[in-house]
């Protein structure tokens, strides 16, 4: 919850504990670890929390006590886990899993504000899935990240997993370079393509 991060092993785990040995459909809880993730790609998470539920065969992903102590050079035992994988797949869901929440997601996008728009010059659009810092990375133009709040209402993120700051309008690169320290595609967006980028919170319109 505090870094936005998790090692694809305890992703795993975790995924495991909640379809596997908690018996939770999968995709609400890959939403919840989706809303969390500062690195979190949807199509990437959606499809690795099917596999290991087993949503499209009957081969499961589990992890016992001695394997997750194995990788995380951890000494625990006496745990649920701490038994083999036998008995793992046929085990009674333990107590301490019975207990389930209800999670409201809330979507926060940012304000919309005035864009600085020079038309004659062209215009680069880049959205969630183009951030490509080659684009026309010669070619000085009007740059806009275009967030989309449709995408962002399916597919909702916690607003600092967002990779837009609310109080970000318009920056300069080395600004860009500082606040997106976190993200290394928009990092190399912003120290490599761009002399300033173009935040808006609505649909790029002609505006």
């Amino acid at each position: 919850y505090e870094t936005g991060y998790m090692h694809n092993h305890c992703r795993m785990y975790t995924a495991s504990l909640a379809c596997n040995i908690a018996k939770s459909y999968w995709y609400h809880p890959a939403q919840w670890m989706y809303y969390h993730l500062l690195d979190g790609d949807w199509a990437s998470n959606a499809c690795s929390w099917q596999w290991v539920a087993g949503a499209n065969s009957l081969k499961k992903y589990y992890a016992n006590q001695e394997s997750i102590n194995k990788y995380n050079y951890t000494i625990q035992l006496n745990t649920y886990l701490d038994t083999s994988y036998e008995a793992i797949e046929t085990m009674e869901t333990p107590p301490s899993l019975l207990d389930t929440q209800k999670f409201h997601l809330a979507l926060e996008l940012p304000a919309t504000s005035n864009i600085s728009y020079n038309p004659s010059l062209p215009t680069f659009i880049y959205n969630y899935y183009n951030l490509d810092p080659l684009w026309h990375k010669e070619e000085k133009g009007n740059r806009i990240l275009l967030i989309e709040p449709e995408f962002f209402q399916s597919h909702i993120q916690e607003s600092k997993a967002s990779f837009l700051s609310q109080e970000m309008p318009m920056v300069a690169q080395e600004e860009m370079v500082k606040r997106f320290s976190a993200n290394p595609r928009l990092m190399k967006i912003a120290s490599e393509n761009v002399d300033e980028f173009i935040f808006a919170a609505k649909k790029y319109g002609g505006k």
